[in-house]
């Protein structure tokens, strides 16, 4: 081939790359920068994304695409979503597009405002799928994310707050957020209707599902400050902090730090979603500003949710330690627990009026079928000690004293006991007295009692309450005198409104030649009779002196009552 024939091939050939790669590249590179880093490259893409996706406009836009943007009153609306948002904010480092890294300096959203309405859920008929692993192919480092001066509200509830602020990284399945700040949080919800139903207690047994959480999320110091619950009395929460690893088969939250003005809490827990769901966490809780201020309790977690293991200690002013196991995936509930205290006393910090010591009390058992026992010592300035033992059993509708013995002074105190919540709660027992001498802790008041009484209640649907005593004895000594007291008693407030009634067809109270009996009744109309006739009072009073003869009626409407009797007392001291 000659020379001149290797030119004109040459120039041929060169102006078909030209025209075939060269100009269309540089049209392409022309037409790549109008759209990303011109305003007009900006103001075509929202037309297009306007005329693309429905209910969303935006009012202004100012820079370009890449090279910094604003945008301003953005709006997106649809059945059950409204958005609005006064002010976004988008600044990029182009230079990290040769690191293949998408680095934004600032991504910053003003005045959100997003209205949720509620929507009936659709039924699920099929199996939830696994979750797809998700992978970024490129790296996005946000240096500064904002979204500030927002509300959310989804049916009657609403969440606002002043400031949010944080950064993170993206690559590959990995998602961190470094240090979230959530400022100036109120949470008011809406109100719900208590409705009372009939239909008895049954335990859920949570259900489980195997998950894989298709990314690693790693958020770095979390910290919430000042939340306000909104209330007739709001709930004000002073910090929140926390540290949270969410991996595909893990999640552990390895800080959680809660500053409440009359607490504190610090946690720590790690969890895996399969299986039973193993679980281990360890809670501390510190309260302050309190009657309590000072005490503390030590909550620790292990095992899974068929096979929990719950130990707690209480410390400092109450000292307590709690054993508890627990199989939640069992629809009965399977339980053992155990609390000991060593001493126990009230008030907490001060001197001790009334003291428990060596409190041991046990349930074994589930739900459906709980047995329980009881004991304890009892002591205090104005008690007599006494060893307390109590055992028996419950269920999901009732509860049952087997026995409850109280020995002291000498002798024994039983009850029995019985108490049922199925419909209107309802209570029913027994008490008796065997050899009980008042003398071991009143010297003054020497003598043996023995007793016997039976009492049954219940709670009315309108709210209120009545109670009877059928049988109300005692006899025995006192002070070196027979003592008596026999008779039944009914006494009620059946509307929960004040309308108290009371009805005996005899209650009396001898001891020596002294005696008072008590007979009638106050209801609607008030017929209701006492007699006193104390002869010799120092046989019944230490230290008294005198004489008291009386007679009371009670007569005439609740609202218009009438009192009448004649009343004779002489040498009192």
């Amino acid at each position: 081939m000659s020379w001149p024939t290797t030119r004109r091939w040459l120039k041929r050939s060169l102006s078909w790359l030209n025209r075939t790669l060269l100009l269309p590249c540089t049209l392409l590179i022309a037409v790549l920068i109008t759209l990303l880093y011109t305003p007009a490259g900006l103001t075509f893409s929202l037309w297009l994304a306007q005329h693309t996706v429905a209910g969303l406009s935006v009012e202004r836009s100012e820079g370009s695409v890449l090279g910094g943007n604003s945008l301003y009153e953005v709006r997106w609306q649809d059945d059950t979503v409204k958005l609005t948002l006064a002010q976004s904010t988008l600044q990029i480092n182009n230079r990290c597009f040769l690191r293949l890294t998408l680095c934004v300096e600032q991504l910053s959203l003003q005045g959100l405002q997003l209205d949720l309405a509620t929507s009936t859920p659709a039924q699920q008929t099929e199996p939830p799928h696994a979750a797809v692993r998700v992978w970024l192919p490129f790296a996005i480092d946000i240096t500064q994310l904002q979204l500030n001066d927002a509300s959310v509200r989804v049916a009657g509830s609403e969440l606002t707050w002043q400031q949010f602020s944080t950064a993170a990284q993206l690559w590959g399945n990995k998602v961190q957020l470094i240090q979230p700040h959530w400022q100036q949080v109120n949470l008011m919800l809406a109100g719900t209707a208590v409705s009372q139903t009939d239909t008895a207690f049954a335990y859920q047994v949570p259900e489980l599902a195997d998950f894989r959480l298709p990314l690693n999320v790693f958020i770095d110091r979390f910290k919430l400050t000042d939340f306000t619950l909104q209330q007739p009395q709001p709930q004000t929460l002073s910090e929140l902090s926390f540290s949270l690893q969410l991996q595909p088969e893990q999640i552990n939250l390895t800080q959680l730090d809660i500053t409440h003005p009359l607490a504190t809490l610090h946690a720590s827990a790690q969890l895996q979603p399969n299986g039973n769901y193993p679980l281990q966490a360890d809670i501390r809780l510190l309260l302050q500003d309190t009657k309590l201020a000072g005490q503390q309790l030590h909550v620790s977690l292990d095992g899974d949710l068929s096979n929990l293991t719950v130990q707690a200690e209480a410390s400092q002013l109450l000292d307590a330690q709690l054993s508890l196991w627990l199989n939640l995936l069992a629809p009965n509930l399977p339980l053992q627990a155990k609390i000991t205290a060593p001493q126990l006393q009230w008030p907490l910090s001060a001197a001790a009026q009334i003291q428990l010591q060596q409190l041991l009390i046990e349930a074994n058992g589930d739900l459906e079928q709980l047995r329980f026992n009881a004991a304890a010592a009892l002591s205090g300035q104005q008690l007599p000690p006494a060893q307390i033992t109590l055992n028996g059993h419950s269920s999901l509708n009732a509860a049952t004293v087997e026995q409850l013995n109280l020995a002291t002074l000498g002798g024994k105190l039983s009850a029995t006991a019985e108490v049922n919540w199925q419909q209107q709660l309802s209570w029913l027992g027994s008490l008796q007295l065997a050899q009980i001498q008042p003398g071991q802790f009143w010297p003054d008041y020497n003598g043996e009692l023995n007793g016997n009484m039976q009492f049954n209640g219940d709670l009315t649907q309108s709210g209120g309450w009545q109670l009877t005593l059928p049988q109300l004895q005692l006899n025995g000594s006192l002070r070196g005198y027979k003592l008596l007291l026999d008779g039944a008693l009914q006494t009620a407030d059946l509307s929960g409104q004040g309308d108290y009634q009371l009805t005996t067809p005899g209650l009396t109270l001898r001891h020596a030649q002294n005696q008072i009996q008590l007979t009638g009744s106050l209801d609607k109309d008030w017929q209701l009779a006492m007699d006193i006739a104390i002869p010799d009072l120092q046989q019944t009073l230490s230290g008294a002196n005198g004489a008291i003869s009386a007679n009371f009626q009670l007569s005439g409407k609740r609202d218009a009552p009438q009192l009448s009797g004649k009343l004779d007392a002489r040498d009192l001291q």
